[in-house]
């Protein structure tokens, strides 16, 4: 790997080991499903914008792939309405316009938050995504650790990015030229990520961390199968802090 200034650094995160007899890894991922089924299952999850609950919208009902007789829960889909409520939120928004106008690097912590809270709930996602996706254990790990290398990947992009193009500048006697990335688009750009369900953790925190952290607000609609991943990947996210009109879960079928 290039070693120069703002280049991503080289963070593999660990795997868990499931040889470990001693730690019992899938026993841990064991009681984390049972955990799982005693408290979540059968829920409603809501639409989310700007971290808000909405109930109203059709209700979709999650069936285990690897048994179908259990429910792992209904998600409210985002009606047309609901998605352009959110973009008008975003869109006379302050913090979304603030976040548009911040320096790359001061929108990296946020993106590290996040990784760090999806790395306090590992054992969590790796059993959400068995029931809901009908992943194997280490399969769902393997994702877990991507998810968290793709958001420190981003965080050191946004840190390094600036002071690299800076430091291969010229500037004549007397003045000054400083390079300074900006988003592309109007004043608060906006970005619609749709995502697939067959590596729901990894393959939606990825794309929505390089839209955020290049000044984009974000649109999320997960897949359909994987809505209930998708709702708490959200909720990891509000969590670290990152201004809700800026992000909204929206969840709809295809």
């Amino acid at each position: 790997m290039n070693e120069s200034a703002g280049a991503p650094r080289a963070q593999k995160e660990p795997l868990l080991d499931f040889g470990d007899k001693e730690r019992d890894t899938q026993g841990m991922i064991d009681r984390a499903i049972a955990r799982i089924r005693a408290e979540l299952l059968g829920k409603t999850l809501p639409h989310l914008i700007a971290g808000q609950p909405h109930f109203s919208g059709k209700r979709f009902r999650r069936m285990n792939p690897s048994d179908t007789r259990e429910c792992i829960g209904e998600t409210v889909f985002a009606s047309l309405e609901a998605v352009e409520e959110a973009v008008r939120v975003t869109l006379r928004s302050k913090d979304a316009r603030e976040w548009a106008r911040m320096p790359l690097a001061a929108r990296a912590p946020f993106l590290r938050r996040w990784a760090e809270n999806i790395r306090k709930k590992d054992l969590f996602f790796i059993g959400l995504s068995v029931l809901e996706v009908g992943k194997q254990s280490w399969l769902a790990d393997g994702e877990v650790c991507e998810a968290i290398e793709l958001l420190k990947a981003d965080a050191d992009y946004a840190e390094g990015k600036e002071p690299e193009a800076n430091a291969k500048l010229r500037s004549p006697k007397g003045r000054k030229n400083s390079a300074v990335f900006v988003p592309y688009g109007p004043r608060i750009p906006l970005c619609a990520s749709i995502q697939p369900w067959n590596f729901p953790l990894a393959i939606s925190a990825g794309p929505v961390a390089a839209a955020l952290v290049c000044g984009h607000s974000v649109l999320y609609k997960p897949a359909e199968q994987s809505s209930t991943i998708g709702y708490y990947l959200a909720k990891t996210l509000y969590e670290a802090g990152i201004p809700p009109e800026i992000f909204h879960f929206l969840p709809g079928d295809g």
